[in-house]
């Protein structure tokens, strides 16, 4: 039976409408159509851009908080379809992680990680997931970049992430995990900041990350349930 994240829903839900409304209090605040279309004008399609210096304060603000509205909405659903499919997921058995590095003419040598991820649901049923994630650049760190890159884009990978911040979703990512999962409600990897937080962050939730192999152009490692 998959656990569902009632809490962390929650804390996503109230934090999107307190975003929301913050937007809606600043546009609130503004006290003459010019200086309103002067400082956000440029969040408007030209069309609307257009109605808008046509019409009076505040229609000007409707047309304004439509944009907000809308905006918010499509991150809250992006946020709930998240935690959705972490809760459908089968429980995460182990990561291998393989990063091939190729020279790039203008960036040097950028990284291609390839992640594949094992399950096993309570029915003892296994499931492979396969992700790959890249980075180019320079000045960060572009091998957790890519291979966090493809963490993000894994259910499963998250879903131990999900469930523990479920417990407390409102006490921040760092206090929980460690550095390295950002300060939104709901954890997610980032990227450029080294993978030695990949340990750090793993061991806080039953798992061991190990280097197999670091060589110059290729690297390898291996992410398994803690005894």
């Amino acid at each position: 039976m998959n656990i569902k994240y009632s809490k962390l829903r929650k804390a996503v839900e109230t934090e999107n409408e307190k975003m929301k409304s913050e937007q809606f209090w600043r546009i609130d605040n503004y006290s003459n159509k010019e200086t309103l279309l002067k400082d956000l004008g440029h969040r408007l399609t030209r069309a609307k851009l257009k109605k808008a210096e046509a019409s009076e304060l505040p229609e000007i603000k409707n047309i304004f908080k439509q944009g907000i509205e809308k905006q918010y909405n499509t991150y809250l659903q992006a946020d709930l379809q998240k935690i959705e499919e972490a809760e459908n997921a089968p429980m995460l058995e182990n990561i291998k992680i393989s990063i091939e590095w190729k020279r790039n003419p203008t960036w040097g040598l950028n990284p291609t990680a390839e992640i594949s991820a094992w399950t096993q649901d309570e029915k003892g049923n296994r499931k492979h997931f396969f992700a790959t994630g890249k980075a180019s650049g320079c000045g960060y760190d572009k091998e957790s970049a890519a291979v966090f890159n493809a963490f993000n884009s894994v259910g499963a990978i998250l879903k131990p992430l999900y469930a523990q911040k479920n417990k407390t979703p409102n006490k921040e990512n760092d206090k929980i995990f460690g550095y390295g999962l950002g300060c939104s409600i709901l954890p997610s990897f980032q990227g450029g900041v080294g993978l030695s937080v990949c340990k750090n962050i793993f061991d806080k939730i039953g798992y061991k990350c190990d280097c197999v192999v670091n060589a110059k152009t290729f690297s390898a490692y291996t992410i398994t349930k803690a005894n």
